[in-house]
């Protein structure tokens, strides 16, 4: 089973809560555009899918570029059953994992790679947007996202694919513990009372961003993120697949509380 990383998360948690309560205007919105190198598709799944060829705006604000991808289906049968198919990272428990990256270039050259196997964050923006794909009927057309931390000088992009064999013996024993000596029930429950108070936080925010009793809890939202920043190798070693999924649900508070803010 691949390792979940969810430190991007964390950072964007204490970025967003500074720049958002800081005083500061939000940046100008700058948009970008980027085409696809090529129409095709690198890696395992290229044989059934294609780029849709067009022109694709990344829009960059405060804190989210997101580059929703058209691709088309074609009418070759996949080889393999998709009734057991689950998005790289999310769960051994099925046939097959699938997953589509995206190589971004710059007119100086490559500029970034999110891995068509990533994990949460270092891949697609949502996992959903994986099995849509892979429900695609012939000829229909279906949108992938990723996240963009930077877009500046950006041109265009590729993208990739892999499909692999789950190996199932890892669900052996779904309850033990990963590397080291983390309890990952009260690691990750303790992850999931943060992430409630800070989508609290946030609605809060939302409604009345000069609430004054904002002040004190957004000084105790900072200091947890922090905390929880430098349990970055915990969060790694953590590779059981039921408490990955509990992660990735934790880790859509914290992005949803962050859009709240950034809004």
């Amino acid at each position: 089973m691949r390792k979940t990383s969810l430190y991007i998360g964390l950072s964007i948690v204490i970025i967003t809560l500074l720049a958002s309560c800081g005083g500061e205007k939000k940046e100008k919105q700058i948009s970008v555009i980027v085409k696809p190198k090529t129409t095709a598709i690198k890696g395992d799944l290229g044989e059934y899918f294609e780029v849709v060829n067009k022109e694709y705006q990344i829009n960059k604000n405060d804190m989210f570029n997101v580059i929703a991808v058209e691709v088309k289906r074609n009418e070759k049968a996949f080889s393999f059953s998709t009734e057991k198919l689950n998005p790289f990272g999310v769960n051994d428990n099925e046939a097959y994992h699938v997953g589509f990256g995206i190589e971004l270039y710059s007119n100086k050259g490559a500029e970034m790679i999110k891995n068509a196997t990533g994990d949460g964050f270092s891949g697609p923006y949502n996992s959903e947007d994986v099995m849509s794909l892979m429900k695609l009927k012939s000829n229909e057309i279906g949108i992938i996202r990723w996240s963009v931390n930077k877009i500046e000088e950006l041109v265009d992009f590729e993208i990739t694919s892999a499909i692999e064999k789950s190996n199932n013996s890892s669900l052996s024993n779904e309850n033990q513990l990963n590397e080291g000596d983390v309890d990952f029930d009260e690691f990750i429950s303790g992850y999931e009372k943060f992430a409630n108070k800070y989508l609290a936080f946030s609605e809060k925010f939302k409604k009345n961003p000069n609430d004054p009793s904002l002040t004190m809890l957004l000084t105790e939202i900072t200091t947890e993120a922090s905390e929880w920043a430098l349990k970055q190798t915990d969060f790694n070693n953590c590779s059981n697949p039921n408490y990955i999924n509990r992660l990735l649900k934790v880790q859509a508070k914290l992005s949803k509380a962050a859009v709240n803010i950034s809004n």
